[in-house]
């Protein structure tokens, strides 16, 4: 257990979202507001300027409150100490608007939060929004939003119009949302966090369709995922609604905004994910490197990974050409060659993806089966290691080294099922975490395989691992404690990545605990009776052989395992990465990951040649 101590602790805790969403809606405020107080370096608006200065002092004390990962929020207090900088230098408002955006989309992947409406807007939600719109804004907005009212006469500043083109132009939902949930510093725009979340999306959503209710909606092709229409003002809509050749923009445009929210459509699990892919193009096309980088990590780890367990049920190829896609697309970006077409293609596979998790919603027979395929394959690994180990310890007749490597994979076994109960909360874990905790015990397992490999086989025979651990009491007890944390690493490596995806398949398929309950125990019978199997078939061996034999097993997981570990670390983008052309992709996924392979397999053959031609 004092292992996982390390890696429990870069785990942020992602709690006081509210906060965040503020934060990010105050960013929106500077980015948009800050060209109606400063032009050509001078001041213009005196209250408009100040309220700048509140703004980002207000953001600043949300995110130091935020509970995150030190890291996080440093990174992101130091923009914030940028931006404050360049408002107070009055510098352009180009450079402010900037600023403010990257600082939001810092935030938003670090945090990773969700900028869309939830799926249960309700079947009149759109009835709901006008109902509450009146209720609760036209007395300063108006019924029809133009902000001409009695009341908005005696305002100052006096509401917006939804209707005017440069000011309405810069709001996406997702920004009304936020001033609809937490009001507007210096104005008569109070919150309404009364309501539910649903509510004010609702109202947010109807209020951006206002400008567009003399159009007749037209339906445009292609996919307008949520995550689009919330985080996308209407210029934005209209230059994607052009680029997709739809024949009437205005009447599309209409209906993304009044038809569309609240349309029948199912619940896409990786939109996200392809709306970070695409802003990383964005991001890359103007030269944002390391902002584009950020989104295509958590466009992986925090959007792509929570469904993989689900997906790779249904279609295990389409997992690896998705993982393999966000290799090549990080990869190009590294290079600056070619990420568009990397970008579009990673986008392409995972539309495919997100419409085959679409039509598996039926989730119990997923559910189960998918279970059942994560036992057996986490656990095989494990199995067939810990089996090698307690062989070659009773052929030798050294019970004591049996009785520490039962020690190792029980105590694994119970650390799993601790985690198991704390997991509820892994949802928290940020995706790179876990990708560097897998990391890190891979690379560890894979150092102690090599070494208890090169026991098994610098052993000629029974007697001389008898002799060795029958040596002295001290170099005994060291083997002891050896084999133990062999055993531990290497179970509770497996058990880890099996709650991680059992949770995900859960959190994927709802309703469905039973069936992953189901499906688990089924496989972890067919696993014991596979380690049966295998027992026995050991026990059939010559020693000399077994130990041989045992010894290549050990040392070929430690390869395997030294590949996975570099690659895990790759993912979580702590190590450089250059992805492999296919077919070689397939056989370690990086450059680096298959050199790590390459050179532990040539140093370990130079070390037996070496050892051989000396014992010659």
């Amino acid at each position: 257990m004092p292992l996982l101590i390390p890696f429990l602790l870069l785990a942020p805790a992602v709690q006081g979202e509210a906060d965040l969403h503020r934060a990010v809606g105050l960013l929106d405020y500077v980015g948009a507001d800050y060209a109606l107080a400063v032009a050509d370096g001078v001041v213009v608006n005196e209250l408009e300027f100040d309220e700048q200065g509140v703004f980002l002092a207000d953001a600043k004390r949300l995110v130091s409150r935020a509970q995150g990962t030190a890291e996080d929020k440093r990174v992101v207090l130091a923009g914030l100490g940028v931006l404050n900088q360049a408002v107070s230098d009055l510098e352009a408002p180009t450079r402010v608007a900037s600023l403010s955006r990257g600082l939001r989309e810092e935030i938003v992947v670090r945090w990773g939060l969700v900028l869309r409406p939830p799926a249960d807007l309700g079947e009149d939600g759109r009835e709901m929004g006008r109902t509450l719109f009146v209720e609760n804004c036209s007395e300063c907005h108006g019924l029809d939003g133009r902000g001409d009212t009695p009341r908005a006469r005696e305002l100052d500043p006096p509401p917006i119009s939804f209707h005017d083109g440069t000011l309405a132009g810069a709001l996406t939902p997702y920004k009304t949302f936020n001033a609809v949930s937490f009001g507007i510093p210096g104005t008569a725009m109070a919150s309404l966090d009364a309501l539910s979340a649903s509510e004010r999306w609702n109202i947010a959503l109807y209020v951006l369709g206002l400008p567009h209710e003399t159009r007749a909606p037209v339906e445009p092709p292609g996919d307008w995922p949520s995550g689009v229409l919330s985080a996308s003002t209407d210029t934005e809509l209209t230059m994607r609604l052009l680029a997709a050749a739809a024949p009437d923009p205005g009447g599309s445009l209409a209906w993304l905004r009044r038809v569309a929210p609240w349309a029948d459509a199912p619940d896409e699990p990786l939109v996200d994910a392809r709306i970070a892919c695409e802003m990383a193009g964005r991001l890359a096309s103007e030269g944002r490197i390391d902002e584009a980088r950020n989104q295509l990590l958590s466009a992986y780890l925090d959007r792509f990974e929570p469904q993989e367990a689900r997906l790779r049920v249904l279609d295990s190829g389409l997992v690896t050409e998705v993982e393999q896609g966000f290799l090549r697309a990080r990869s190009a970006l590294a290079a600056g060659a070619a990420f568009q077409e990397e970008i579009d293609a990673l986008v392409r596979a995972l539309t495919r993806a997100d419409r085959l998790l679409v039509r598996s919603r039926s989730g119990p027979g997923v559910a189960f089966v998918g279970s059942l395929v994560i036992l057996l394959r986490e656990g095989a690994e494990a199995a067939l290691l810990i089996l090698a180990l307690l062989a070659a310890a009773r052929a030798s007749g050294r019970p004591r080294a049996a009785r520490s490597i039962h020690r190792g994979w029980m105590v694994a076994v119970a650390a799993g099922l601790v985690l198991w109960n704390v997991s509820a909360g892994l949802a928290a874990w940020g995706g790179r975490s876990r990708e560097m905790m897998e990391g890190g015990l891979s690379l560890v397992a894979a150092a102690v395989l090599v070494w208890v490999g090169a026991w098994f086989l610098s052993r000629a025979s029974a007697e001389s691992w008898t002799r060795f651990l029958a040596g002295q009491a001290e170099r005994a007890a060291g083997a002891g404690w050896t084999l133990a944390l062999l055993a531990f690493l290497a179970v509770f490596r497996e058990a880890a990545e099996s709650v991680l995806f059992l949770r995900a398949l859960m959190a994927g398929l709802p309703s469905t605990g039973p069936y992953v309950a189901g499906g688990a125990v089924t496989g972890l019978t067919l696993l014991a009776v596979l380690v049966w199997w295998l027992g026995r078939m050991g026990r059939r061996l010559p020693v000399r052989q077994f130990f041989a034999a045992s010894g290549w097993v050990l040392l070929v997981l430690a390869v395997v395992f030294t590949g996975q570990g570099v690659l895990a670390l790759q993912e979580a983008g702590v190590l450089p990465l250059h992805a492999l052309s296919h077919p070689l992709s397939r056989l370690a996924g990086s450059g680096e990951a298959l050199g790590a392979q390459l050179l532990l397999a040539a140093g370990l053959a130079a070390a037996f040649r070496l050892r051989h031609s000396r014992a010659a």
